[in-house]
């Protein structure tokens, strides 16, 4: 059977596939599965140094006061949002949609 994946040469000292040997002995495997775990190890890494520098941005923000105004900011535009299905909901109730429509049309920013 031929494989579906594809072919992908690497270049590398001969040092670094000396450590990549002992260690694909070390963890039983092929030096291929070795080389691939690795890759994979270090993209999942990657993901999750990502996720928590953006933790820390967010924890940074609570922690210098904006985020209290912040938090003010997002209540005030989900009260907003809550306003506006429930004006929704009575002129579509009323058969007034096309009110409520050209209401929508004249708030809405340049």
């Amino acid at each position: 059977m031929v494989s579906a994946l594809p072919d992908f040469k690497v270049r590398m000292s001969a040092d670094v596939k000396e450590q990549l040997e002992a260690a694909a002995r070390v963890n039983n495997r092929s030096l291929n599965k070795e080389i691939v775990a690795r890759l994979e190890a270090s993209l999942v890494s990657e993901v999750r140094n990502i996720d928590s520098r953006s933790a820390e941005a967010a924890r940074r923000l609570l922690r210098s006061g904006m985020g209290d105004d912040l938090e003010k900011r997002v209540e005030y535009l989900e009260t907003g949002i809550e306003e506006l299905v429930n004006a929704l909901r009575n002129y579509m109730s009323d058969g007034k949609s096309s009110e409520f429509l050209a209401a929508l049309v004249k708030v809405q920013p340049n």
